[in-house]
């Protein structure tokens, strides 16, 4: 039996495709999801550990999501975590108070936003 934490990678793929190796050599498994409503079946159809959002800019059905998936059993204090290049002020608060973890892209190297997720999801 595995016990390798398993998330799902929200974003498109340019967006994904810097951290998937990252991930892997963290020994994170990685379920990855172009769009919302792909994402919120695997999210439900999968055992995962925790849910990553990246994206070069704020999505507001990340809200809409993250209070969806929060009605689901297993998800209501599931780690959930945003990183995006224009994340600051009214829009990170609103995700701070629905419990989402958040990071500017941008500043901060892919390894450490990395290692920020995976101490997140212990």
């Amino acid at each position: 039996m595995s016990t390798a934490k398993h998330i799902l990678l929200v974003g498109d793929a340019n967006s994904r495709k810097p951290f998937l190796k990252l991930f892997e050599k963290a020994g994170i498994l990685i379920t990855e999801g172009e769009n919302m409503k792909i994402a919120f079946e695997k999210a439900l159809a999968l055992k995962l550990d925790g849910i990553l959002f990246v994206t070069p800019r704020y999505w507001d059905d990340v809200t809409r999501f993250v209070d969806d998936i929060r009605t689901h059993p297993g998800f209501e204090n599931m780690p959930i975590i945003y990183i995006g290049a224009l994340i600051e002020g009214e829009d990170m608060r609103i995700l701070q108070m629905k419990g989402v973890h958040t990071l500017t892209l941008g500043p901060v190297p892919h390894e450490e936003m990395v290692r920020y997720v995976v101490d997140k999801l212990t």
